[in-house]
């Protein structure tokens, strides 16, 4: 074997080696940006679920967002409502990790939500707060939960 061929195969190998090494990069960068978008997912998730506990927990918190003279009636029924739209959004973050794979289905408490709609009173929320929750989920609660959440 003369030079030019070893030079020609290990100019090959090197080129083979680049190609598998830009490969492993782009395979790593997609990983990468997926765990970014879930944990953007996420924290934005964590934001909105900060808001509606601090509204379910707080009064004062509801006589500032929707006024000083709230009664403690309309206080009451604020933090209720604010209760049901974060387990709502924690049922669709649920939801929505089991169509991802990351869960599997039968990770979900499809009874435990069948009653909870039945009793804490989602169901007179739920006409007005699906538009909130993704498209997917909402069918799922209309095909799997609702149906069956009836009163026993």
């Amino acid at each position: 074997m003369n030079w030019d061929a070893l030079g020609a195969i290990s100019e090959l190998l090197g080129a083979i080696a680049v190609f598998a090494t830009l490969a492993y990069l782009a395979v790593q960068i997609r990983q990468s940006n997926i765990v970014t978008r879930e944990q953007a997912q996420y924290h934005m998730l964590q934001n909105q679920l900060s808001y509606f506990d601090r509204l379910a927990e707080s009064p004062d918190f509801v006589r500032t967002v929707y006024g000083s003279d709230q009664t403690d009636e309309e206080i009451l029924k604020r933090q209720h409502e604010a209760h049901i739209v974060g387990l709502l959004f924690r049922w669709n973050w649920e939801y929505l990790r089991v169509q991802d794979g990351i869960y599997p289905v039968d990770a979900l408490p499809v009874e435990g939500f069948r009653w909870q709609y039945r009793t804490i009173g989602i169901r007179e929320q739920w006409e007005e707060k699906k538009a909130w929750l993704d498209p997917g989920f909402v069918d799922f609660m209309e095909s799997d939960i609702i149906p069956f959440a009836s009163d026993p």
